[in-house]
Formats: structure tokens, sequence, C-alpha cells
């Protein structure tokens, strides 16, 4: 019989294990804040999309009305927006009064108002997002 005297067992070090640790530790620790970053910023290019979508069918509305001369007041045209957008899927109706008021974008507790100004005769409505959005967390 051989008697297996050169057998040499390979394996990593303490040092080495806790060198890996330390350096995913540290990726960790950069990495998470930024992953939070990214979906904060997510939402708040959500709620500008669709502020930027309530703001191009109000022009439009706004141009169809001058174009077709109807005479179509501020709150009528701020109610074919509504329709249009189907207010009720990502926005909740607040406040609106003759064509002015507050929107919420978003879930419910969570979301983000966003205010409308009616428009006048030379220019139409226009919405805006509530400053609180970009507020730091």
């Amino acid at each position: 019989m051989k008697k297996l005297t050169s057998i040499k067992q390979k394996s990593f070090t303490l040092i080495e294990l806790i060198a890996v640790l330390l350096i995913l530790g540290i990726l960790a620790a950069v990495a998470v804040p930024k992953y939070l970053d990214l979906v904060t910023d997510s939402e708040v290019k959500a709620c500008e999309g669709a502020v930027a979508s309530l703001n191009g069918y109000e022009n439009m509305k706004w141009s169809e009305n001058k174009l077709k001369a109807s005479g179509l007041t501020d709150a009528a045209i701020y109610a074919l927006v509504v329709d249009q957008l189907d207010i009720s899927g990502d926005f909740a109706e607040t406040t609106i009064v003759d064509g002015a008021g507050t929107v919420t974008y978003g879930s419910t507790g969570n979301g983000v108002n966003v205010t409308r100004y009616p428009g006048i005769s030379g220019a139409p409505g226009y919405w805006i997002i509530d400053s609180s959005l970009y507020a730091a967390p």
C-alpha cells in the first residue's frame, strides 16, 4: 500500500475571506443608496411625464377650440382633457372649480398634487407639479 503524504489542501486564508467581505460591504454601502435614488428619480420622471401629457392635451384642445372658433370655456376644455386622459386611472380628482384646482397623481397617501391654472383668452390652461415632489427626503 502506498501512503499519501503529499496531498495539499487548497483553501482561502482567513485574511482573504475578510478582505472579500470588506469589499462586498463597501460595494453594498455605495450601491443601495444609489438604487434608492433611482427609484425616487423614476417616480419623479413618471409624474413629470404625466404632467407633460396633460399640458400637451391642454394645448391641443385649446388650439382646436381657437381654430374652429367653437367658443368653449376653459372649464369645458378641462373636461375634454380629463375625458381624453381618463383621469380616474393615474389621477384622482380632488378640487377643480371652473377649470382651476388640484388633482393627485399616484397612489392615495403617496400621491403628488398637480395644480391646474385656468387659461385666459390668449393662452391655454397649464398644469404644474407641487414643489414638494422635489423636496429632499
